[in-house]
């Protein structure tokens, strides 16, 4: 099956609540092995890609990889570019026919960050691409409260290309 976008991916998934995998990869053996494990397990999967890890290959031969191994499986499969704080390697990766990319301004102001994700979100749609950003400070590994985070900011804005209505200090944005 050919790789589809992020929305492709995750619409589906939202409406019929259920989760999506993202793994990590480093390398076209972990590439294949992450794809095999969600063709048997029958599920879509969300391939990540480090910026460190794509300093090393080169943004367009791992999309170039994910594309002919993508094809030769049976389920949907997306690559995305996870935690960049680089505008300009997610301009790259977008120009090399990548799927999405995780827009990390995290140490930057809430207003900086907000103005620059804009900025990656018009972008992505010049690409056709998605993106999620809008992580502020630092996300501790407890449970987030809805007192710390405006309810539902994830899912009413994912299949949106807005950023309007969501105001939270930590919040996460998929548009494409």
């Amino acid at each position: 099956m050919p790789a589809v976008s992020l929305r492709e991916i995750l619409q589906p998934a939202f409406a019929a609540r259920y989760g999506v995998g993202a793994f990590n990869i480093v390398n076209d053996l972990t590439m294949a092995a992450v794809l095999d494990a969600a063709v048997e397990v029958k599920s879509p999967v969300i391939i990540q890609v480090s910026v460190k890890t794509v300093k090393m290959w080169g943004a367009r031969l791992l999309q170039q990889m994910f594309a002919e191994m993508a094809f030769h499986r049976s389920i949907p499969a997306t690559l995305h570019l996870d935690h960049c704080p680089d505008i300009e390697m997610i301009k790259t990766c977008f120009e090399a026919g990548w799927n999405s990319a995780l827009y990390d301004a995290s140490s930057l102001s809430y207003q900086d960050n907000l103005r620059l994700c804009k900025e990656v979100v018009a972008l992505a749609k010049k690409h056709g691409a998605g993106v999620e950003g809008v992580q502020t400070g630092r996300v501790d590994p407890l449970p987030v409260t809805t007192t710390s985070m405006k309810p539902y900011c994830f899912s009413r804005l994912a299949m949106s290309s807005s950023l309007e209505n969501c105001s939270s200090p930590l919040s996460t944005i998929v548009a494409a």
